[in-house]
C-alpha cells in the first residue's frame, strides 16, 4: 500500500469526512445491500479519481484494475493473512502445501 503521508491523511480526512460518509451509507442501507453499495461507490470513486483529463484508455483502465488489485493484496496481508496463519496453527495444515514448500 502507498502509504500517504499523515498531513496529507489529515486534509483529506477533514475535507472529505469519509468516516461521516461511510455512517450515512451505513444508515440509509440494509447490511444486505452492502457489498453492492461498496461495490458502487469505490468504483465511482475509483472511476472519477483515475480517468485521464484525455479520456479512458486500456492502459488507464489497466490502472484502474491494477489499483484494486493492490487494495486487495493489502487487505490479504493485513487482515485475512493473520486469520488464516491462526487456524493453521489450530487445525493444522494443508499436507499438500507442506510438501510443496519444501
Amino acid at each position: 500500500m502507498p502509504y500517504i503521508s499523515q498531513d496529507l491523511r489529515s486534509q483529506i480526512d477533514e475535507s472529505l469526512t469519509i468516516d461521516d460518509c461511510v455512517s450515512e451509507i451505513k444508515l440509509i442501507i440494509s447490511q444486505a445491500k452492502m457489498k453492492g453499495v461498496a461495490n458502487y461507490t469505490i468504483s465511482r470513486i475509483l472511476l472519477n479519481l483515475l480517468k485521464p483529463n484525455t479520456g479512458w484508455t486500456y492502459s488507464s483502465l489497466c490502472d484502474v484494475i491494477g489499483t484494486l488489485e493492490c487494495v486487495k493484496l493489502e487487505i490479504y496481508r493485513r487482515l485475512i493473512s493473520e486469520y488464516e496463519d491462526k487456524a493453521i496453527e489450530k487445525n493444522g495444515d494443508v499436507e499438500e502445501l507442506v510438501q510443496s514448500a519444501i
